[in-house]
């Protein structure tokens, strides 16, 4: 009898349920796009147990996040301070909220400052016809007009991309 209670009881202990995992972590605004201005952002989440934060983005100069690390309660939010992007490429922030087993991610993408500038401001130019190239750094589209029926502009790209 003691061999078959022995048995019974193995038996029960090896069809225990397995242990599902309860840990979570839900951001409610996942993605953000901003201007090239200086800003703060507020990202609320929930989660189930302490938390950090880790990020991604190439460099670290641009953003602030305040907190680092909490713990689980009934309000939880993250403040990015980010700085203005002087610069001709957009930035992008990935911020990852871990949580025991658990994490998720929001994404920031701060667009750069609208430029058009000229490699030079002046150009002296002889009384006989020629072409003259006119360097423009632009991430913009843009337009040129004159009011003069001796110039005739020649466009040399049609992208919008930072070109020379």
């Amino acid at each position: 009898m003691s061999i078959e209670i022995e048995i019974f009881f193995a038996f029960l202990s090896g069809c225990s349920e397995p242990v599902e995992n309860t840990d979570f972590v839900v951001i409610k605004n996942k993605s953000f796009e901003v201007d090239s201005k200086a800003q703060s952002l507020h990202i609320e989440f929930d989660v189930s147990n302490d938390w950090h934060i880790e990020t991604e983005s190439s460099s670290t100069d641009w953003f602030r996040i305040t907190p680092q690390e909490g713990k689980a309660m009934n309000y939880n939010a993250l403040v990015v301070e980010i700085v203005e992007n002087k610069g001709y490429d957009d930035r992008i922030l990935k911020i990852i909220i871990n949580s025991g087993d658990s994490e998720d991610y929001a994404e920031i993408i701060q667009s750069c400052k609208e430029t058009l500038s000229a490699e030079k401001e002046c150009y002296d130019v002889s009384a006989e016809a020629q072409e003259l190239t006119i360097e423009l750094r632009t991430n913009v589209d843009f337009n040129i007009y004159t009011d003069v029926d001796w110039i005739k502009f020649r466009r040399p790209s049609e992208t919008r991309a930072l070109e020379t």
